[in-house]
């Protein structure tokens, strides 16, 4: 019996260990493949977001150089206009004032001479018949326009960049050139606002293989020749592509997406560090050999338990039971109570805590024992938190260092024999870093929106401006033939002051509007958010010929929201209208049609707030309906729009705690933005909201 039992007690020790080989073998396999996987994700990522940057980052340099090349058509038109030099000039300048990029206007003759500048007549009559911009169209197979390497201008003395375009008189014969010189430092700014990671640089190159700009050592690098760098091989074989090499310029090895920007001889390339990239990966790699060295050690152990139980079958067998049904209990409350980013709280009928792991307690303060945790952990007092549920929400709360936290709470009860609540299970998520990210997302649409807008918005300054100078001329000159009456002057004043006013208006809501947003939710009036939308959007509204009418009421209702966000989904709203309503009026032209778009509010049954913003575009197709909130989904044509207007406004309306939906109706389409009522008394002051005709007409 005893060498039968030492048989089987041999056999089942070698069957243990075989399938402990097993299983370490096939564990190894996993982590192999977990690594694998975790590597070939984050490179995937990088190439995603670096081509996503680099499509983003061409658009604007599309819109940039669209602006220069309307600028240098301006340029053309001016020399003929204005035969006098001072004339000139100061139609330079004016011109030179609406474009930030600019640095300065000039005209170079036929025989390469200065003929005007923006920087003053004292410039004029150098020659500069030997710039390559200007000799360029001494070609007989010359492009029309022109973009030339870094220099430094004679007349500006300012570095620049030189877009230049030919002019030609009525007969097509050459007459000079038209120059408006851009500055490199206006990307720069630029680029160095985006945050592509400690290594990761952006660069605008031209198709010539040179550097007209970089986010990083941009004095050491523009200009500088990179023809035979990895970036232009891979031009000559694709117009836009990604690659991972060493820089040409710092060395540095990384992620590189590049895209030609369309009719423009310019490349835009984002580069991300393969460091950042790869940041957390030798984490993760200890992490994974940890594990397998613990599932190891745990085999191993199990071995050495095993053992002792074929020893003392009897007893072992009831240690062994006894062992591992602690040490799983241990093991799975030891991975909850440990998952990274997780807070788990466990509190008895009264509140007190039964167990809360580290991280519950690094947060509140709050360990075994403690009472006063609810309000600090979740804003709610406990008698509040218990109700209804089981339930789920998210929390704004500040941790014991003072930092604002977003906590995803999920809590549920565990009830005795009767239903009565014995304890309440507490799990949240840390959501902090995601809504940040979140928050820089909807930042950055705000900022391309105003740069969208700008040529508008600086349109809109223009006439009050125009109309203050044209005042203050009128009284000069009226004072010249004498003192005016007073009646005059008030006149004239209350004029001056009303176009200030209007101009101080539109500045201040373009900072409002620009500012960062926060993530605290609050009372909102929409007749304030529909204020400050059309105040963006107001201009390209009057150049399209589309009216706008806003039926809601200052003061009247309340959402509870965030007002630069409402007032960006309402902006994306809004255009988007426009967009449709322009496209069908080229796919269908018809005659005496007002187009318009119509704001307003009213409150639902249910309690909530229903924000509408309907339009005479024709509508959404059915079979689009279902992708319209999609990420990168569009209808229209390539090169207009990024296709993430509309989804960052859902995500922005749902994070209100609201829905954003769509319905077709008679003629166009219906956007609905429900969000929940809020009341204004413990809200900020809203500011003054024009009438809803005064808004229309504006918008006219």
């Amino acid at each position: 019996m005893t060498m039968i039992r030492r048989m089987q007690d041999r056999r089942l020790l070698t069957l243990y260990f075989a399938g402990a080989f097993l299983v370490l073998l096939v564990a190894g396999l996993l982590a192999g493949v977990a690594l694998k996987t975790d590597y070939q994700r984050r490179m995937d990522g990088a190439e995603r977001d670096s081509q996503n940057l680099a499509r983003a980052f061409e658009e604007h340099i599309y819109r940039t150089f669209r602006s220069l090349d309307q600028q240098s058509r301006f340029l053309a038109e001016y020399y003929f206009r204005y035969p006098d030099k001072d004339e000139l000039t100061e139609a330079l300048r004016g011109l030179l004032r609406i474009e930030d990029a600019a640095v300065q206007h000039a005209i170079i003759d036929e025989h390469g001479i200065l003929a005007g500048s923006s920087v003053g007549t004292q410039s004029l009559g150098i020659n500069l018949s030997d710039r390559a911009h200007f000799r360029h169209y001494l070609q007989p197979d010359a492009t029309p326009t022109y973009v030339s390497k870094p220099l430094v201008g004679r007349a500006s003395g300012k570095a620049s960049i030189q877009y230049t375009r030919r002019i030609e008189d009525s007969d097509g014969e050459f007459r000079g050139v038209a120059v408006v010189s851009f500055d490199p430092l206006y990307l720069n700014s630029f680029y160095q606002s985006v945050d592509v990671g400690e290594r990761g640089v952006i660069s605008l190159a031209g198709t010539d293989g040179i550097l007209r700009a970089r986010s990083i050592d941009m004095d050491q690098t523009i200009g500088k020749d990179i023809s035979g760098g990895e970036l232009m091989r891979s031009y000559q074989s694709a117009p836009a592509g990604t690659y991972r090499a060493p820089s040409g310029v710092d060395g540095i090895e990384r992620i590189v997406s590049y895209r030609k920007v369309r009719d423009f001889p310019l490349l835009v390339v984002v580069g991300l560090g393969l460091g950042d990239v790869m940041a957390g990966y030798t984490g993760y790699v200890a992490s994974v050999g940890g594990l397998y060295g613990f599932l190891l050690v745990t085999l191993v152990l199990l071995g050495g338990v095993l053992r002792n139980f074929l020893r003392n079958r009897t007893e072992a067998e009831r240690l062994a039971r006894e062992t591992v049904v602690e040490r799983r209990e241990r093991q799975f409350l030891s991975s909850i109570l440990q998952t990274a980013g997780v807070l788990v709280v466990v509190a008895e009928a009264d509140g007190t805590i039964k167990v809360a792991n580290p991280l519950f307690a690094r947060y509140f303060g709050a360990g075994s024992g403690a009472r006063a945790w609810s309000r600090a952990a979740t804003g709610e007092e406990f008698a509040a938190l218990v109700t209804g549920l089981p339930r789920s929400f998210e929390a704004q709360v500040s941790d014991l260092g003072g930092i604002r936290r977003t906590v995803a709470w999920t809590f549920t009860a565990v009830t005795d024999d009767g239903g009565e609540l014995r304890n309440l299970v507490g799990i949240g998520l840390d959501n902090t870093e995601r809504r940040a990210a979140e928050l820089m997302i909807y930042q950055s649409a705000k900022l391309v929106t105003l740069g969208e807008m700008a040529t508008g918005l600086a349109h809109e300054l223009n006439q009050p401006l125009n109309a203050i100078k044209l005042t203050v001329e009128n009284v000069l000159l009226r004072s010249s033939r004498g003192t005016p009456e007073k009646t005059y002057l008030d006149d004239k004043l209350d004029k001056i002051r009303r176009n200030v006013a209007r101009a101080a208006s539109i500045i201040d809501h373009m900072r409002i509007f620009g500012r960062r947003a926060e993530r605290t939710l609050g009372p909102v009036d929409p007749a304030q958010a529909c204020e400050g939308a059309l105040s963006i959007t107001n201009a390209p509204l009057r150049l399209a010929n589309i009216a706008c009418h806003v039926i809601c009421p200052a003061g009247m209702y309340w959402v509870r929201a965030e007002i630069g966000l409402l007032e960006q989904v309402l902006i994306n709203l809004i255009l988007n209208a426009r967009d449709a309503i322009l496209s069908r009026r080229e796919q269908h032209p018809e005659t005496g049609r007002a187009d318009h778009i119509e704001l307003s509010a009213q409150p639902l049954a249910d309690g909530r707030m229903q924000i509408s913003v309907t339009d005479t575009g024709g509508g959404v197709p059915e079979a689009l309906m279902q992708r319209i909130f999609e990420p990168f989904f569009t209808t229209k044509p390539v090169g207009q729009g990024t296709g993430l207007g509309l989804s960052l406004s859902y995500g922005i309306v749902r994070d209100f705690g609201g829905e954003l939906r769509v319905e077709n109706i008679e003629g166009g389409a219906c956007f609905l933005v429900e969000l929940p009522a809020a009341t204004p008394a413990t809200g900020p002051a809203a500011l003054p909201v024009p009438a809803p005709q005064a808004q229309a007409q504006a918008a006219q």
